[in-house]
């Protein structure tokens, strides 16, 4: 990004006054929203060639938690071969 638009974006954030605060610590989280924050986080530090879905009583009633990954791979595929042919969604 050039300077120039780099002092661009920052006048116009100070315009409609935009800020950005540095994220809480987690003692710091509202009581309210800490479970909610710690499995966002853990959610968040989810590493692919880790995942694997658990297998449970609910696999059952769930089959597609088992084709997730198989699911993403192909989908990261797919997307890595449309850019590659420089595609957009319209053909």
């Amino acid at each position: 990004m050039s300077s120039d638009q780099e002092r661009n974006l920052r006048r116009l954030a100070k315009r409609y006054r935009i800020s950005f605060k540095t994220p809480l610590a987690s003692e710091q989280w509202p009581a309210v929203h800490k479970n909610h924050f710690e499995r966002v986080q853990k959610i968040g530090s989810q590493r692919f060639d880790s995942y694997c879905a658990n297998i449970d009583i609910r696999s059952i009633d769930e089959p597609w938690k088992e084709r997730t990954k198989f699911r993403a791979e192909w989908l990261a595929k797919r997307a890595s071969k449309l850019v590659t042919q420089q595609r957009n969604e319209a053909g």
